[in-house]
C-alpha cells in the first residue's frame, strides 16, 4: 500500500462468526476495496494476538465492492 493513497473508511462490520470486514474508498484512484482483521499469533505483543488489516479485493467500483461487502458478511451458505 502506498503511503500517499487517501482511504477513508465507509461501513464496518463483523460477519456471524466474529470476522470483520471493511468497505473502503480509496479517494487517490477513486475506486472502492473491501477489507478484512486477520488474528495472528505474536508472542511479542500483550496478551499473544496481533491484529492487522490485509485486502480481500481491491479497485472495484461502488456496486461491486458493496455486494461483495454485503456477501462477506452473510458468512457461509449451508
Amino acid at each position: 500500500m502506498a503511503s500517499d493513497d487517501k482511504r477513508q473508511t465507509i461501513k464496518r462490520g463483523d460477519n456471524t462468526v466474529g470476522t470483520r470486514y471493511a468497505l473502503v474508498h480509496n479517494q487517490t484512484t477513486d475506486t472502492y476495496e473491501v477489507w478484512v482483521r486477520k488474528a495472528n499469533y505474536n508472542g511479542r505483543v500483550r496478551g499473544g494476538i496481533e491484529y492487522r488489516w490485509a485486502y480481500v479485493e481491491m479497485k472495484m467500483d461502488k456496486p461491486t465492492a458493496d455486494a461483495l461487502y454485503k456477501r462477506k458478511l452473510g458468512g457461509k451458505a449451508r
